[in-house]
């Protein structure tokens, strides 16, 4: 049995759109001074400037829009961080740990999107972590305790 939930982080969506944006009128401009560099080598020293401007507003767009993706399976609850792409596992919660109950404005990376469900801290290599779980995933994994 698999049991998946996804908790969206869209609200820099707007921003990602500016960002991408401005790195299209870029690429545009760039074109131009690269086609304009073949008489001046400091307009193509200027092309080339532009273009990694442009590589790092699209880096920096992809990282704003993301979601935390929270999978039950067998042996407990897998934390993935989830971008455009790319899924990273932040965090297992094993079947019969303990968890603490957490407030929203308790110490610690956040990695929920649902403040509706029941938070709890947890910890891994030191750092301290919120995490939302919903009645399903908290019952399944209290059974062991």
């Amino acid at each position: 049995m698999i049991y998946e939930r996804v908790y969206e982080k869209y609200s820099l969506k707007p921003l990602r759109a500016v960002l991408l944006i401005a790195a299209i009128v870029g690429d545009i401009a760039a074109v131009i001074l690269f086609f304009s560099a073949l008489a001046d080598h400091v307009l193509f020293a200027a092309a080339a400037a532009l273009a990694a401007i442009d590589f790092a507003l699209r880096r920096i767009s992809l990282k704003t829009v993301y979601s935390y993706r929270y999978v039950l399976s067998e042996k407990g609850v897998e934390i993935y961080y989830d971008i455009i792409g790319k899924s990273r596992l932040v965090l297992t919660l094993e079947k019969g740990v303990k968890l603490t109950p957490a407030q929203e404005n308790s110490a610690g990376k956040r990695l929920y999107g649902d403040s509706s469900a029941m938070l709890f801290a947890a910890e891994k290599d030191g750092k301290e972590y919120i995490v939302s779980l919903d009645e399903f995933m908290y019952s399944v994994l209290e059974v062991d305790n």
